[in-house]
């Protein structure tokens, strides 16, 4: 329906501001604050957070892309093993 109703219409544009102002905005200040108090590498804080998003997009279009729909525990392990995966890449292991 928001598709229907086009760019200009009032659905559309709070699809649009949650999902690419709201969500972005609340993961960017959470990855500065990771950042300056525990050493996340995060030299953008805001293309931090589109990394972490658009991994997410990725595995859901790969996942329900596929001719069979996946198993709740597929995508569980899926996000599992891509969120571990980007905690390891982006915050060090503390020595």
């Amino acid at each position: 329906m928001i598709a229907k109703e086009g760019p200009e219409g009032e659905g559309f544009q709070r699809y649009y501001e949650a999902l690419f102002v709201d969500e972005l905005d609340l993961l960017e200040r959470y990855f500065a604050h990771f950042a300056k108090k525990h050493g996340m590498v995060a030299p953008n804080p805001r293309e931090t957070a589109r990394m972490l998003t658009a991994g997410f997009v990725h595995i859901r279009r790969e996942l329900f892309s596929a001719p069979t729909m996946p198993q709740r525990t597929e995508v569980q392990k899926a996000m599992r093993r891509y969120i571990t995966n980007f905690i390891a890449t982006a915050l060090p292991a503390s020595e």
